[in-house]
């Protein structure tokens, strides 16, 4: 893992801020040096960073004109120091930190935790990544949490939530999930809370795997909100803390559809087969968005004042909902209808419920990134404009390496799902949620021409690529919310999956 750090200010150049670590300073885009300069960066880190800010330089999406400055550190990080308009007191410090993960469909993934400093005094959201996911190599969770009144909520379910989903999933053989000794040995201390408690009725017959699953979203859930009410770490006395949380597995099943030269079309014994799933399950405003073939597909629901259905509960529950927003605050306090936590205030627990919902979408290789982040993303953006500044970054993108790089070698076609993909969409579905997305896809598909797209593999770090890929698209979405006001703070993971080209690096 290596970290891509990017400080937006006002700040003339000769005000850059590197804390004291070696720095080499550059006032415009043409004074970056190419990937092959030599300089003292050797490191395979710090080449990455500066290619990578060579296309920040000359991408649409980042905004960043000939009054930048770039100041690189020698541990492979780097900051953009550029104005921002008029207001010369705004500034953004991204820090973007992204991973490779072993499953085969997951190219890479890319986070930022970003603090709005202009109106919250701390960051209160967390997120977490677990690659190898109960000791299969394959699988990987992933999860954001929205904070409200401090972070200790969203920073310990961030810690406890995959382990007690964990929990819940290894109890299905067939899913081969399973604990460690040291997971075992913490499961144990929380034991003394579940007993006796009014636990979610589980039923006795014999579901399916996928239905077992959604089960266990749900009795994960429960579980963690009763941790949370030990008060771990709280110091208020009126109200602890909560958080909106959002967590996805991605299971693999092991196996790939490979195309096979420039015609793409899947093997006869391959039809109907899913590479895949995505399992998703969220409690609150903290929301995930597909991009499948260009177009933004919201797979989570949306736990507000907002929602008539949720505020029809509220009111029957005999909870309050202010007018001093535009759709209110539960209790006058906070927009999410769902969420953990929020212990302490009796009035506020009520009406906000640990409850999740939870959808499974089998995964063809037309998916082309995934996108999971906070309310501050939500409120200032939707489905169609993230998917919209994804694909521009990766357009961009590709046009900065097309102008730089001329020798390309073999192209491969990338696996693109022909009309036997909408087999893989009539696979398990256990819930309405489900259902629903499943038709909306559908339409998608029906609506849009499946083509193939060219890529590059042969010659080229291929794993590189996706990284800086997912990079750039994290930061791009965290700069649009962050330019288009968002109040809050922003917690953004963008996971590249199959659909995402590859190209020479």
């Amino acid at each position: 893992m290596f970290t891509f750090s990017l400080l937006y200010c006002s700040s003339s150049p000769d005000r850059c801020h590197c804390n004291g670590k070696k720095t080499m300073l550059f006032t415009s885009p043409e004074n970056v040096p190419a990937p092959d300069t030599e300089s003292v960066f050797s490191d395979k880190a710090s080449l990455l960073s500066r290619t990578y800010v060579r296309t920040a330089l000359t991408s649409q999406c980042a905004q960043v004109d000939s009054r930048a400055s770039i100041c690189y550190s020698a541990n492979g990080t780097f900051r953009v120091i550029s104005s921002e308009g008029k207001n010369e007191n705004r500034f953004f410090d991204f820090c973007v930190k992204v991973s490779e993960v072993n499953s085969p469909l997951i190219k890479a993934i890319a986070s930022c935790e970003q603090q709005n400093n202009e109106w919250n005094p701390q960051m209160e959201d967390a997120s977490v990544l677990v690659n190898g996911y109960g000791q299969k190599s394959e699988a990987c969770l992933i999860g954001v949490f929205g904070g409200f009144h401090g972070g200790c909520a969203a920073k310990i379910s961030s810690e406890e939530l995959p382990l007690l989903f964990l929990e819940q999933l290894s109890k299905r053989p067939s899913l081969k999930y399973s604990t460690t000794t040291e997971d075992m040995q913490k499961l144990s201390s929380f034991r003394p809370l579940f007993r006796n408690s009014d636990e979610p009725s589980i039923s006795n017959d014999n579901p399916s795997d996928t239905i077992h699953i959604h089960r266990a979203f749900e009795e994960a859930f429960w579980r963690m909100d009763r941790v949370l009410s030990l008060g771990r770490n709280e110091t208020s006395r009126i109200r602890w803390s909560g958080c909106t949380p959002l967590i996805c597995l991605i299971e693999s099943s092991g196996q790939e559809i490979k195309a096979v030269g420039e015609d793409v079309k899947v093997q006869a014994g391959q039809r109907g087969h899913i590479p895949g799933m995505i399992h998703i399950a969220n409690a609150g405003n903290t929301h995930a968005v597909l991009c499948r073939n260009g177009k933004g597909y919201r797979l989570t629901k949306d736990h507000s004042t907002a929602n008539p259905k949720e505020r029809k509960r509220i009111l029957q529950c005999g909870g309050s909902i202010s007018l001093n927003e535009k759709h209110g605050l539960v209790e006058g306090l906070t927009k999410a209808t769902r969420g953990l936590g929020h212990h302490g205030d009796p009035l506020l627990k009520r009406s906000v419920i640990p409850v999740p919902c939870s959808a499974s979408i089998p995964i063809d290789c037309s998916f082309q990134f995934l996108i999971l982040a906070s309310s501050g993303l939500w409120e200032v953006l939707n489905e169609t404009d993230v998917a919209k500044i994804g694909l521009e970054s990766i357009k961009t993108y590709f046009k900065s390496k097309d102008s730089s790089h001329r020798n390309f070698k073999t192209l491969r076609q990338s696996p693109v799902c022909n009309q036997d993909s909408k087999d893989f969409l009539c696979a398990s579905q256990s819930n309405n949620r489900t259902k629903h997305i499943h038709n909306e896809i559908k339409e998608g598909m029906s609506q849009s021409s499946l083509k193939t797209q060219s890529s590059v593999i042969e010659d080229s770090p291929e794993n590189e690529y996706f990284k800086n890929l997912a990079g750039l698209i994290c930061k791009n979405i965290v700069k649009s919310a962050m330019m288009a006001g968002s109040k809050e703070n922003i917690s953004v993971t963008v996971v590249i999956l199959p659909g995402s080209p590859g190209h020479l690096y």
